[in-house]
């Protein structure tokens, strides 16, 4: 980055600095679940990752506008790229709703690149 100052006089003096992001956690869900006309019972996910040195988890929950989801550990299901059937049958929203969470933790010691660049899936 480089920062440029310059003073009443136009005197001025450029600095540049160097910096790298240097994450150990990557965590996030959807903002904003997707609603469904009735309650979903499977879900594909297939994400775009780079994961080799890293831990991680991939949960999903049919139940998303409760106010304590039922989040469902679905990471297995992803390692072999096959569909998560929901265990959840309830809810105490007024509607269904999916949503999808990803923990991804670097591990400690490893200095290769871990990111996720997106994912794609179905549910039904």
């Amino acid at each position: 980055m480089k920062v440029e100052a310059v003073d009443g006089n136009l005197g001025t003096s450029i600095r540049i600095f160097a910096f790298k992001k240097d994450e150990k956690n990557i965590i996030f869900e959807l903002l904003e679940p997707f609603i469904t006309d009735e309650k979903a019972s499977k879900i594909l996910v297939v994400p775009t990752w780079k994961v080799a040195g890293a831990t991680f988890k991939v949960e999903a929950c049919n139940n998303a506008y409760d106010d304590n989801p039922t989040w469902e550990d679905i990471t297995a299901q992803i390692i072999i790229n096959r569909v998560y059937n929901f265990i959840n049958t309830s809810k105490t929203a007024t509607k269904w709703g999916v949503n999808i969470r990803f923990n991804i933790s670097k591990n400690e010691g490893y200095a290769g690149e871990v990111n996720i660049s997106g994912f794609g899936g179905a549910f039904e």
